[in-house]
């Protein structure tokens, strides 16, 4: 037996699903455009750019599903031959590189981040904390088993040189994600 909803009802669930979709594209965006600030760090393969903060902040704003959905989105299109990844790359040679371990990670952080969705600010900085770290062990270890390299020196190589920088993305990311109207 099927259920049938007033029209109203349907209107808002499909105005719902669609402000979801819209919700995850444009952060899906906003974070391949975040790929594109890209700033070389001598000896690492590992840039800075803005992609940690949309990937977290999607999770925030978006909650824990739309925003990994959103994430995801953007790994399909990068991988697709998009140009969604750093200094315009794309491509599944690009998610094998070195830096693969990080971009894959972010539908994960995003998730973990989305916990927190609508929750306050130190909570949300914690959520946001905890992506971080699923970021940094995730590209990381990939770092490390693509380039054969020792815990001590992809720590050094992978993490190190961004950490201050990437407390303040998610420092950033956990505050502006309060402005939100809440999660979807």
């Amino acid at each position: 037996m099927s259920q049938s909803f007033p029209a109203s009802r349907r209107e808002s669930q499909f105005e719902a699903a669609l402000a979801g979709s819209l919700g995850a594209a444009i952060f899906a965006f906003a974070t391949a455009a975040g790929a594109q600030v890209r700033i070389a760090v001598p000896g690492t393969p590992v840039p800075v750019t803005l992609q940690v903060f949309s990937a977290v902040l999607s999770g925030v704003v978006l909650g824990s599903r739309l925003g990994a959905a959103s994430q995801a989105l953007c790994l399909l299109c990068g991988a697709a031959g998009l140009p969604f990844f750093a200094g315009g790359g794309f491509g599944i040679a690009h998610l094998a590189g070195p830096t693969g371990g990080y971009i894959l990670a972010f539908p994960m952080a995003s998730a973990a981040a989305g916990l927190a969705c609508g929750r306050p600010f130190r909570v949300r900085l914690a959520a946001c904390a905890l992506s971080l770290a699923l970021i940094y062990l995730a590209g990381a270890g990939w770092l490390a088993l693509e380039l054969r390299l020792c815990p001590a020196r992809a720590l050094a190589l992978g993490i190190l040189p961004f950490f201050t920088v990437d407390l303040l993305k998610v420092a950033a990311a956990a505050a502006v994600g309060g402005l939100s109207s809440g999660c979807r």
